[in-house]
């Protein structure tokens, strides 16, 4: 059976350290040997950034120094609980007291740890150490008498490090999501967190309309066999005087999360005909996702190193960008995210052939992928659009989308990919006889020429490492 990992290809999401491990050395601390032991520059910074241009430049290899940095990363977190093994356990005994337990008296068991670690803006990589929400969290559970095949902590891990989030289906209606956003106007008054109530209901409302509009044009879209996609989310901050708007943004910052996931096709919203801004959205929407949807299997028969890691990719995760005219496309990294993508396979699930899914996905899409900025760019990104030759579009709305190659897009992906198994092949060979990382998730931001790069932490990103238990 082969651990999994995911990537999320968008802007950065943050999620920033309050707890320091004891014994733990700040890996981006300046020293002799910090050159040798950074990533390649091409992994951390995008070309139209300052980073490397030149394809001999972005081919680089993490050196021998690195890779033991990575591997130190990891086996702190895995030594740290090892050593927990060892220690006794407190239990409450009929009159709440707590009774101490001889060492290998264990009713409770730390179940799995989700830790946080980062990419430093000198390319160090090591656990995340800035104030804000905490980087370890961990589960405990009692032993069952009988093991229990719903029992392990990766199989739950990914539900349990997301916020919860508002669930949307695509037949709902106005009333509906009116009834199931107000405990969160009602939550956010009673804390003072909002001051104006009445801005707030109202703006928290049409952005629920907008985003079950998007749910019920993801519904629509054709079935397919293979990578597809799987989920919808959506990041809304809000304000004291009850502005709601979108954002990848600080992690701690007040915000209402919004989710829906792939559904039965309902035959009665299909026969709704589709009218104006509608039909031209949802037409964009059949042509990104089936594009993205035939890249990913592409990029990963590129990708040979994840065959070698031991692990196997479990999700891919866009954040998009749309314009006001009904495109729809990545996230540059001068843009706002509208929500995030997320593309997962059913081929195990469904046992197709590879026949059935290479026919179905096979060259399928565009021969660009579009991606959406907010805002002009620089002198330097034109200048490297340019040369890479992705085509440029400014429209009325002040928004840009810019057309990347296919072909330079799939190289990108594939680098990501790359980088990805790198980190969790290098953090595999520190498992422990009873813990092991079973689930890794990196974070990439895209390039206007395709290209990517990990997002650092000064770009408010993250690696969020899941170890389990072995044997429980």
């Amino acid at each position: 059976m082969h651990k999994k990992f995911r990537i999320l290809f968008s802007l950065p999401v943050v999620s920033t350290l309050s707890l320091l491990m004891v014994g733990c050395a700040n890996p981006f601390a300046n020293n002799a040997s910090e050159e040798r032991a950074a990533l390649p520059k091409s992994w951390y910074q995008l070309p139209e950034n300052g980073g490397p241009q030149k394809p001999a430049e972005r081919n680089q290899q993490p050196t021998a120094e690195m890779s033991e940095t990575v591997r130190t990363a990891f086996s702190v977190h895995t030594g740290a609980l090892a050593e927990l093994e060892e220690a006794p356990t407190l239990e409450l005994d009929s009159n709440f007291a707590l009774v101490l337990r001889p060492a290998n008296y264990t009713p409770w068991h730390l179940d799995g740890m989700i830790a946080n670690c980062a990419v430093s803006g000198g390319g160090l990589f090591g656990p995340l150490m800035l104030d804000g929400e905490a980087s370890v969290k961990a589960t405990w559970r009692r032993v069952a008498k009988k093991k229990s095949a719903t029992h392990g902590f990766a199989a739950k891990a990914a539900v349990a490090k997301k916020p919860a989030a508002f669930k949307f289906r695509s037949a709902m209606t106005d009333k509906d999501i009116a009834k199931m956003l107000e405990p969160a106007v009602r939550s956010a008054v009673a804390t003072k967190a909002v001051r104006n109530e009445r801005a707030f209901r109202h703006n928290l409302n049409q952005q629920g309309k907008s985003f079950a509009k998007m749910a019920r044009l993801m519904n629509r879209v054709p079935s397919r066999r293979g990578w597809h996609v799987h989920g919808y989310e959506l990041k809304l901050a809000f304000t004291a005087e009850g502005q709601v708007s979108a954002t990848m943004g600080v992690g701690g910052s007040l915000a209402v999360y919004f989710k829906w996931e792939e559904e039965e096709k309902s035959s009665l919203l299909e026969a709704e005909p589709l009218l104006g801004l509608d039909e031209v959205l949802f037409g964009n929407l059949v042509s990104f996702t089936r594009t993205m949807a035939s890249l990913i299997p592409e990029a990963l028969n590129d990708a040979a190193e994840i065959r070698r890691s031991g692990f196997e990719l479990e999700e891919f995760t866009v954040g998009i960008g749309l314009t006001v005219g009904g495109d729809i496309g990545v996230a540059s990294v001068e843009g706002s995210v509208d929500g995030k993508m997320i593309f997962a396979s059913d081929n195990n699930d469904h046992g197709f052939t590879d026949s059935e899914i290479n026919a179905d996905q096979q060259g399928s899409g565009e021969d660009f992928v579009p991606m959406v900025a907010s805002q002009v760019p620089s002198q330097e990104h034109l200048a490297y659009a340019q040369m890479v030759g992705t085509s440029i579009e400014s429209l009325a709305s002040g928004q840009m989308v810019y057309r990347v190659a296919r072909s330079r897009f799939r190289s990108g992906m594939k680098e990501a990919l790359t980088m990805g198994a790198y980190f969790a092949g290098e953090g595999r060979k520190e498992d422990t006889a009873s813990w092991k990382l079973a689930e890794l998730e990196t974070e990439f931001q895209a390039s206007i020429g395709g290209d990517v790069s990990i997002v650092t932490v000064s770009g408010r990103g993250n690696f969020a490492l899941i170890f389990e238990r072995v044997g429980l």
